[in-house]
């Protein structure tokens, strides 16, 4: 049975999350990307095996779908997003989860470095075009995507209907055959609920990555990554992530899109488990949970 909290972070911003699964397994928290909610992640959360072998945790960021959306940038600085990622820990008594996010989401891990320290962590999954940084995240973005991207942020509202299309449809590889009616819809929506600003504060913030990078060398990394991204360039993921980190264990799927999760469940939750089994094998932490 999932359970949801409405937490309070740091500043007194209310950010909506989730829990189900075995609390006595590995905690894995599932952040989503820009302008969407943590419905994104349904199919992992509706896995039974998934239930079984994990306790997983997912959230809605600030400014986006059930969670408060304060205004102004300072709003969503890089201590910001660390708070908000320790208050969900908190709340379900997590202690050294796995972070997996999802394109914007994966940058996350950055903020967390910078404010408690990778060490805060047991692991990262890096999902589906992931910003490893938000330096790193810009150069890597298609020529399709930057190109869509001054309609991602405008405020006219006559192009509303036009963009959401584009950029839910530039998620999957096949948007015919990944999405659903029902499913595009409500992506559509979780876009749409984003205010411009918002959606323009994630990717004009101040992000200092020292400290994520000199941590991660060493750090159990998984990327996940399709070769039809229409968001993200497949080669350049690969070459920042080996770039990047020493210990990677990294999985390039042909013709998979922007969302290899939700094209590809099962191959996902494959990777998923064998990578945090292993992590837990060669004790690089096993998470705990503390049964809140």
């Amino acid at each position: 049975m999932a359970q949801e909290r409405t937490v309070t972070s740091a500043d007194g911003t209310k950010i909506v999350a989730e829990a189900i699964g075995n609390p006595s397994k590995p905690s894995v928290v599932f952040i989503p990307g820009l302008a969407c909610t943590y419905l994104v992640f349904d199919k992992q959360f509706n896995d039974a095996e998934l239930q079984e072998n994990l306790y997983m945790v997912r959230y809605d960021l600030r400014g986006h779908g059930r969670s408060d959306c304060p205004e102004g940038i300072e709003a969503y600085s890089a201590q910001k997003m660390a708070e908000d990622f320790r208050a969900v820990c908190e709340a379900f008594g997590l202690k050294k989860p796995f972070l997996l996010g999802w394109s914007l989401g994966t940058m996350m891990a950055a903020d967390v470095a910078a404010y408690y320290g990778l060490d805060y962590l047991s692991g990262q999954v890096l999902l589906g075009g992931p910003m490893i940084t938000l330096s790193l995240g810009m150069q890597a973005c298609t020529a399709e995507l930057m190109a869509l991207a001054p309609s991602v942020l405008s405020t006219d509202a006559s192009i509303t209907r036009e963009v959401a299309v584009a950029y839910v449809d530039g998620c999957v590889g096949d948007p015919a055959v990944d999405l659903s009616w029902e499913t595009k819809l409500q992506w559509m929506g979780g876009f749409v609920c984003v205010p411009p600003s918002v959606r323009g504060y994630y990717l004009q913030r101040e992000q200092d990555a020292t400290r994520y990078l000199a941590e991660a060398k060493e750090w159990p990394v998984l990327v996940i990554q399709g070769t039809e991204d229409k968001h993200t360039r497949a080669d350049m993921v690969a070459k920042q992530a080996k770039e990047t980190f020493n210990k990677l264990d990294i999985h390039i799927m042909k013709g998979v899109g922007h969302a290899p999760h939700w094209e590809r469940p099962d191959e996902f939750k494959r990777f998923v488990l064998d990578y945090v089994r292993n992590v837990a094998k060669v004790g690089k932490s096993h998470p705990i949970h503390t049964g809140h």
